[in-house]
């Protein structure tokens, strides 16, 4: 029990000596001085059910803004725009409605300046669902948008809400 509270006391030390401000202040900076003023970002889903065609590399809509702090998501085009020069994390997930038959393969892709930049592709016919994530140095003004393709004979229909299809990113520093 000692050395439990003597690793909790060490603990809370060391977090109350680490301090960050996302205020936006000048000079608000985080662990090693990384300047923190310039961070952001986006929270977006798709709320329409939308229907994604057999063999068909498809942009994934995404209409619903949960946030988006630096106004840089559009949601008529499902793309978003870099506000800043920085290293990002971006997230991105997708369901199906219906089940697959065997053999069924998704591919979900991230495409940056529309060039296809990562993609991971998966069985989905016993999870209908697929999701990617990276972390990189992104450049003012790149743009990012999501798309998905699947090879199942029939067309499938997303699941809507943030649980289900969602896509997000944050600059990092």
């Amino acid at each position: 029990m000692k050395n439990i509270l003597k690793i909790l006391t060490v603990l809370v030390i060391t977090l109350s000596s680490i301090s960050c401000s996302k205020d936006g202040a000048e000079g608000a900076s985080g662990k090693d001085g990384v300047n923190l003023a310039n961070n952001t970002g986006f929270d977006v889903t798709n709320t329409t059910g939308q229907t994604i065609t057999t063999s068909t590399i498809t942009p994934v809509t995404f209409e619903n803004e949960i946030t988006d702090d630096a106004n840089a998501f559009n949601t008529s085009t499902s793309e978003w725009r870099i506000p800043s020069t920085g290293f990002y994390n971006i997230i991105a997930k997708v369901s199906f409605l219906n089940n697959f038959p065997v053999n069924t393969t998704g591919v979900i892709y991230i495409y940056k300046n529309g060039v296809l930049f990562k993609s991971i592709g998966q069985p989905i016919n016993v999870v209908a669902g697929l999701s990617i994530s990276t972390n990189t140095k992104l450049n003012q003004n790149d743009v990012i948008k999501i798309y998905i393709l699947h090879n199942s004979l029939t067309s499938n229909t997303l699941k809507t809400g943030s649980d289900n299809c969602s896509f997000s990113g944050y600059r990092v520093y």
